[in-house]
C-alpha cells in the first residue's frame, strides 16, 4: 500500500465548486505513479526500457465531494499482478473519511503498443504495494 497527500487546486473545481469528477481520475494517476516512483519503477525509467502501462479500465464511485483547501490522501493498493497487466484499488480520502474509490485496470504493453509481460524485477517490486 502507498499514500499519496495532495491539496485541492481551484482549477480541480467544477462550477458547483466540487472537485470535477474527471479530476479524480488525475488524483489517481498521481497516486499510481507515485507509489511506483516509491518501488523503484519510475515510469520514466520503464518508459526508456521500451514499456508503457496505458490504463484500460477505470470504475469509479463517488461517495461526497472534496473542495476547494481540502487536503486529500489518495492510497495505491495494488490488488492483482498478471503477465501483462495490473489491478490498482485506489481510495481518496480527507482524514477518516472516504471520498472516492477506484478500480483501476492498466496494460503492460511494449511501445508499439502490444501486450507484454512487464520489465525485470517488476513483480517483486510490486509486491510491496499488493493488499
Amino acid at each position: 500500500m502507498h499514500a499519496t497527500e495532495l491539496d485541492v487546486r481551484f482549477s480541480d473545481l467544477d462550477p458547483y465548486g466540487h472537485v470535477n469528477h474527471a479530476v479524480y481520475l488525475t488524483y489517481c494517476e498521481i497516486g499510481r505513479v507515485a507509489a511506483l516512483e516509491a518501488v523503484g519503477m519510475p515510469l520514466d525509467r520503464m518508459q526508456r526500457d521500451g514499456f508503457h502501462v496505458p490504463i484500460v479500465e477505470v470504475l469509479v464511485r463517488f461517495e461526497q465531494p472534496a473542495v476547494l483547501g481540502d487536503r486529500l490522501t489518495v492510497t495505491s493498493v495494488l490488488t492483482e499482478l498478471r503477465a501483462a497487466s495490473a489491478r490498482w484499488e485506489q481510495t481518496i480520502s480527507r482524514g477518516a473519511r472516504t471520498l472516492a474509490t477506484a478500480w483501476v485496470r492498466n496494460a503492460i504493453t511494449d511501445s508499439d503498443g502490444r501486450p507484454c509481460r512487464g520489465p525485470a524485477g517488476l513483480a517483486e517490486a510490486l509486491d510491496a504495494l499488493r493488499g
